[in-house]
């Protein structure tokens, strides 16, 4: 998994982390438009991925954050 948007596929997409974080759906899908997710929903978002068993660390988030920096 490479970038924010994988991320938020793996977890089941914008409908099911919208759903599953208690958070608007159009934010989510904003999240992966822009494949940057604000770093304060990522305790969140790394509890979410241990649930799915998705296998991502918050050293994977900073590195998919770097790649994105990078590319802007």
């Amino acid at each position: 998994m490479d970038t924010f948007r994988d991320f938020i596929r793996a977890l089941g997409g914008p409908s099911a982390v919208s759903r599953d974080l208690g958070t608007k759906f159009h934010r989510v899908v904003k999240w992966s438009e822009r494949n940057s997710i604000p770093a304060e929903h990522w305790h969140d978002l790394l509890a979410l991925a241990v649930t799915k068993g998705v296998d991502v660390s918050a050293d994977d988030l900073v590195r998919m954050a770097r790649i994105e920096e990078s590319a802007a």
